[in-house]
């Protein structure tokens, strides 16, 4: 028998919220919500139907990608569906509210990854424009055009990920909290140093203008020859991460690199 509409309209509500509850940075938040929407499952077979359809909705969008951009996007479009009562009007049964979702965040999701980090970044550089932000430890942090950081700074470390585009770095000294830049191919460790780094969802790499650095590469498929998992990288250097590793690039001209970040002038060797 079929179910009415206030009836749907009712279980797609109490399934959404369980799903955001389920995307919660608390571990133990997790746990609790998992456990009580297996409950709301067996309540009936109309509630696991309504389950099934949206979790197989979400499990097809984390297919298209796992980054903390995306997942932020998919628990901020839950939220709003969930705040907007009109939405539900119209639905004529638990699957509708599932293509209505796919259709709102697949429209995001279709975008490139480093698009959607953009949105959701802390800091976001512009088009065509060169942004100078000086963070709360007093480094100072460049970004060129379109480029985007967050950033987690903690009584232990300083943590800035670039998600996309290039970044210049003035590391403040703080011999009680090392300087991370991370991205999704690995992080480079530095105390009181200058350096860039560019970021694409295929490699990252870093070109060292002052002092030295640790990097350290992350998920790494397999070593490539001439490729390691960790290296030191001094002034004048270049290396590039990847799924294969760090691995060393040409020799800088360090003066060109300078004049590119200094005085917004791109140098041609």
């Amino acid at each position: 028998m079929a179910m009415d509409k206030s009836k749907h309209h009712q279980l797609v509500e109490e399934a959404a919220h369980w799903i955001v509850q389920l995307s919660s940075d608390d571990e133990s938040s997790r746990k609790t919500a998992k456990q009580k929407f297996e409950e709301w499952k067996k309540i009936s077979e109309q509630h696991r139907q309504v389950a099934v359809d949206i979790e197989q909705c979400i499990g097809s969008i984390q297919k298209l990608s796992q980054t903390s951009g995306h997942k932020k996007v998919t628990k901020v479009a839950l939220k709003a569906g969930l705040n907007s009562g009109k939405a539900y009007k119209h639905l004529r049964a638990g699957t509708a509210f599932a293509v209505v979702f796919v259709a709102m965040s697949g429209a995001l999701f279709y975008l490139t990854d480093t698009t959607v980090a953009y949105v959701t970044a802390d800091i976001q550089g512009q088009s065509g424009q060169w942004t100078t932000q000086t963070l709360p430890d007093g480094s100072r942090l460049i970004l060129r055009g379109k480029s985007a950081v967050n950033l987690d700074f903690k009584t232990n470390q300083r943590v800035v990920e670039l998600v996309q585009g290039q970044i210049y770095v003035d590391v403040a000294k703080d011999k009680t909290r090392p300087f991370l830049v991370k991205t999704s191919h690995g992080q480079i460790q530095a105390l009181g140093t200058a350096f860039s780094v560019t970021y694409d969802p295929s490699a990252t790499e870093l070109k060292m203008l002052h002092s030295k650095v640790k990097v350290e590469a992350t998920q790494v498929k397999t070593l490539q020859l001439h490729a390691t998992r960790q290296a030191i990288v001094e002034a004048g250097q270049a290396i590039k991460m990847d799924k294969n590793g760090v691995q060393k690039l040409p020799a800088l001209n360090v003066y060109n690199e300078q004049q590119k970040w200094q005085k917004h002038q791109l140098m041609v060797e």
